[in-house]
């Protein structure tokens, strides 16, 4: 059975993930490409939708940027789920850490510290 997919949609996902993760690691296509033992070139090339890259090369990059090569083809939608869990599971980790702290009648600064600037903003806007 031949499955067929549009080569120019995998380049530009290709293009959009590689250019984000590089960003997130705050890395230049510079950097990326010494990390890789590739081109600066062929970074841009790929960031542009330009180029396809090999199997071997998505590995490199994937090492490079310390991620899973799955995670260049991601979908927009996808992306976006990911964060909502990412955020979710922050959130969640955030109040578990509260709740040790309350637990362990230890006063949780931070409460004070969103009421200050709960107060700033309201005498700021009056």
């Amino acid at each position: 059975m031949e499955i067929n997919f549009d080569k120019s949609l995998l380049r530009i996902r290709l293009a959009k993930n590689l250019q984000r993760l590089r960003n997130l690691a705050g890395l230049s296509q510079m950097d990326l490409a010494e990390l890789a033992n590739l081109s600066q070139n062929f970074i841009a090339n790929l960031e542009r939708g330009k180029s396809g890259a090999s199997e071997n090369t998505l590995a490199l990059l994937a090492n490079a940027l310390k991620t899973d090569p799955e995670q260049f083809y991601l979908s927009d939608s996808t992306l976006n789920r990911s964060r909502s869990e990412t955020c979710a599971q922050c959130l969640n980790d955030v109040m578990n850490f509260f709740r040790k702290l309350i637990a362990n009648h230890k006063p949780p600064i931070i409460f004070d510290y969103i009421e200050e600037i709960k107060l700033r903003k309201h005498n700021n806007s009056s």
